[in-house]
């Protein structure tokens, strides 16, 4: 391929990646908008409940008739041609047991489908149950409720394909009495963080390569990143608590990482946001400026360890 080409071609992919960048900071600057996947109380409890179909018992009568007359391939052709009585006998013997053994089928069927029923009609009031319970604010059920609403979150980071992110949250405690809910959230190490400023075809090596961020504009990309996650999951907790009882957001961030020295995942405590339901109620997602709302708002409840995203994570000091 003629060299002038080929270099033509690497600057037009360089063109399409770029593209491809500027798609992805705008996924990754919406991600605290767009798809909250907001679960409401009504599905909750509507997905706890049995919706299995009855499956009704294989009939085995005519096998286990044939079986119990001794009826074989044999002796129906003796009876059949032969007229041998006693072969003819098991057929009939046959014939009254597959009636006895079907009706008893019949009333098998019978039995275990009002079992089913009776059992799914318990599961559907106890269900109802527990959703009344947690509408009258009970402590457990509202654990429960906001346990499947972490854990329900859907979104994928990483350019092109990118891979779905489990934030790992579990809800820690609720304090009934100042209504706070308190959870842990697994943060994105800095590698899962994008700190590509664009890509550029390199004449040395005749290839697209990736150029990331200075060090200063790279920190600055993935707190931005972080915060945008943190403000995604507290609007997630609010939108799905119609009945209001959340006041205050207590959010733990961890990082997760493998530890060479002890040969296994720890984890480290790195983050604290504290929000009330007041505060949020007055901030507008789609105008606020999440950098100035983070270092301004919420400077006083909002921590991080020291080097968060600079240092290694088993360097970092663990917020208590």
């Amino acid at each position: 391929m003629d060299d002038r080409i080929y270099e033509d071609n690497e600057q037009l992919r360089a063109y399409r990646k770029n593209e491809e960048l500027k798609v992805y900071r705008n996924y990754c600057e919406n991600l605290c908008l767009a798809n909250l996947c907001i679960l409401s109380v009504d599905d909750y409890y509507e997905s706890l409940k049995d919706r299995s179909k009855f499956k009704k018992p294989r009939d085995t009568s005519k096998r286990d008739a044939k079986r119990d007359a001794q009826v074989t391939l044999k002796s129906k052709f003796r009876c059949f041609f032969l007229k041998d009585e006693t072969e003819c006998k098991k057929r009939e013997k046959e014939k009254l047991l597959r009636s006895e053994y079907k009706q008893r089928h019949q009333e098998d069927v019978n039995r275990k489908r009002a079992e089913f029923e009776e059992n799914q009609r318990q599961n559907h009031k106890l269900m109802d149950e527990m959703k009344s319970k947690y509408i009258k604010g009970d402590k457990e059920q509202i654990i429960n409720f906001f346990n499947k609403v972490l854990q329900s979150d859907c979104f994928t980071i990483g350019m092109g394909n990118g891979y779905y992110y489990d934030a790992d949250s579990e809800v820690s405690q609720y304090d009934e009495t100042t209504k706070t809910l308190s959870y842990e959230y697994r943060i994105p190490n800095a590698r899962d963080i994008c700190v590509i400023d664009e890509y550029i075809y390199d004449e040395k090596r005749n290839a697209v390569i990736p150029k990331e961020f200075d060090t200063v504009h790279a920190k600055k990309e993935r707190m931005n990143f972080l915060e945008t996650l943190l403000l995604r999951s507290v609007a997630r907790v609010i939108d799905s608590d119609t009945y209001n009882h959340v006041e205050f957001i207590n959010l733990t961030g961890f990082l997760e990482y493998f530890d060479s020295a002890y040969g296994n995942y720890r984890k480290v405590n790195v983050v604290q946001l504290i929000i009330s339901r007041d505060l949020w109620s007055q901030i507008n997602l789609e105008y606020a400026n999440k950098s100035e709302l983070f270092e301004r708002v919420l400077k006083e409840n909002f921590k991080t360890s020291a080097g968060l995203y600079e240092k290694e994570p088993f360097d970092l000091a663990e917020i208590k």
